[in-house]
């Protein structure tokens, strides 16, 4: 908005019809402009307003666009606020590298700068009773996130309820990248516990790479105090429907070894001798091949520290102090 717009040619007059509402809107935003820009001749009336509208849409032809491209323009707003949280990077490069972190929830303490720059932009917002303007809100960021072309296929919708006459947030996504289309959902999980909306469903299809999470509004979207305690209990909730033991156990196999490796109470016993000594030979013959500074002796050693690998007795009953991962 901070330019200034000067006609270069000789205008001519032409008489244009605009709703009453239309009219009104166009009005409200010139003066919202004249405030903020005082100087700035695009907001000198209507006229020159719509003026330099017009002006920018022929450049826009110019350049091959269509009309429907207007409904795909990005919010500046929304990509200045995000820039300094993203990157590029290789989208195949990075579905392989956040495979392994899906069901790893994040520090909330590490995440908390980001989640409060979130509740600024938006709470007031998402108090918005109007369906309208609270649709308008979400095509924002849908649009955003749709920019990037991670989903096929991505919606923001407001989500109605008997209980509240607020509205939550829907979020819909299918992706053929679905570890990074994971992650985001486990980061609409933790900005909706910011922002004091509650996941109630978290539908995931690995089969068919599609996710969908609701939200609905609590007391503490009405909240202007921070009340960091709440809302990272509400976090902690809210990331559980996304990586709780039940998706965990209808995953691939690993990421239930994944959580069982970080339990110190458990020990790794081999039945089988030769597939024990393929995976020594397997580690031995690593250590050998990339020494480290550490002594070769100790790293071995390190390997019964890890794995917590247990003898050939027989493994103590469940409840006992420890458990057997056979």
């Amino acid at each position: 908005m901070g330019q200034n717009f000067i006609v270069s040619k000789k205008s001519e007059t032409q008489s244009i019809s605009l709703s009453k509402d239309l009219k009104i809107e166009i009005a409200t935003y010139i003066e919202q402009g004249k405030e903020e820009f005082p100087s700035d001749s695009r907001f000198k009336s209507i006229s020159s307003f719509i003026t330099y509208l017009m002006k920018k849409a022929m450049n826009i032809f110019e350049e091959g666009k269509e009309l429907k491209d207007f409904e795909n323009f990005v919010d500046e707003k929304i990509v200045s606020f995000y820039e300094p949280y993203s990157f590029k990077a290789l989208k195949p490069l990075y579905e392989m590298i956040t495979e392994p972190n899906r069901y790893q929830s994040y520090d909330f303490e590490e995440i908390i700068a980001f989640l409060l720059n979130v509740r600024e932009i938006a709470t007031k917002s998402l108090r918005d009773r109007n369906f309208n303007r609270y649709k308008a809100f979400l095509k924002r960021f849908e649009l955003y996130f749709a920019k990037n072309k991670i989903a096929s296929s991505l919606s923001f919708e407001p989500l109605t309820s008997k209980e509240s006459e607020y509205m939550g947030i829907r979020i819909s996504a299918l992706s053929n990248y679905i570890n990074i289309s994971y992650e985001s959902a486990k980061i609409f999980a933790a900005e909706f516990a910011i922002l004091g909306l509650r996941v109630v469903a978290f539908n995931y299809s690995p089969e068919e790479n599609y996710f969908r999470i609701d939200s609905l509004p609590t007391p503490l979207l009405f909240e202007d105090r921070l009340l960091k305690d709440q809302r990272k209990q509400l976090y902690e909730e809210n990331i559980s429907f996304i990586i709780n033991s039940n998706n965990v156990l209808n995953d691939k196999d690993y990421y239930l070894w994944m959580r069982l490796a970080v339990d110190k109470s458990l020990y790794l016993k081999f039945h089988n001798p030769s597939a024990r000594e393929r995976w020594f030979d397997l580690i031995t013959s690593d250590i050998k091949e990339y020494p480290s500074k550490n002594k070769y002796v100790l790293n071995l050693l390190k390997i019964f520290e890890k794995l917590h690998i247990g003898s050939a007795r027989k493994p103590r009953p469940l409840g006992r102090g420890g458990s057997a991962v056979r």
